[in-house]
């Protein structure tokens, strides 16, 4: 006859869902009571090519975390023509604790809103076109930040959208919550 027994790789599968599914609602999909809602604008002139500009930095307050749960980064303005996303003409970073310009070994770019800032290596803005700036890219699982970090949006461009005009913007949307939620 058969034994019956779970596997141990199978068992502990089970214990880590039964885990999590205690811990629902998640702290980045239901902001807990106390929490402080938070939606930081930044908007810059294009800068100049070839240059790391920081375009919006806001730093999370003591004893606090911040779950960033949206995101725009976009060109608007200047000539429309001048680029379309994915050409390549404005290269966006997203990062923590790397001030403009300083090799940071305390900082790290936020995985998969980070290119390499040199213009012509990515472009792709986060945010609603059509419904303009009240409509955050949602993060399928927000960023996490701790107290006193920083969290800083840069671009670069090529002179192909410096010589047109327009303007940077990004927004972060989220919410902050205390250190022991």
């Amino acid at each position: 006859m058969a034994s019956l027994a779970v596997p141990l790789e199978l068992e502990e599968k089970r214990r880590q869902l039964l885990k999590r599914k205690a811990l629902y609602p998640y702290a980045w999909t239901v902001p807990p009571p106390d929490a402080d809602r938070v939606h930081q604008r930044g908007s810059i002139a294009v800068p100049a090519a070839s240059t790391v500009t920081l375009i919006l930095s806001y730093q999370v307050p003591a004893n606090r975390f911040f779950w960033l749960t949206g995101l725009i980064q976009l060109y608007l303005g200047g000539t429309s023509s001048v680029t379309v996303p994915g050409d390549g003409n404005i290269a966006w970073d997203l990062d923590v604790n790397i001030p403009v310009g300083v090799t940071s070994l305390q900082g790290y770019q936020v995985q998969g809103f980070s290119e390499t800032l040199a213009a012509g290596n990515g472009d792709f803005p986060y945010g609603n076109f059509s419904s303009g700036l009240n409509s955050p890219y949602p993060l399928a699982k927000p960023e996490l930040l701790g107290p006193e970090d920083t969290l800083r949006s840069k671009a670069s461009v090529t002179s192909t959208v410096n010589s047109n005009g327009g303007r940077l913007v990004t927004v972060f949307d989220g919410w902050l919550v205390p250190e022991d939620f």
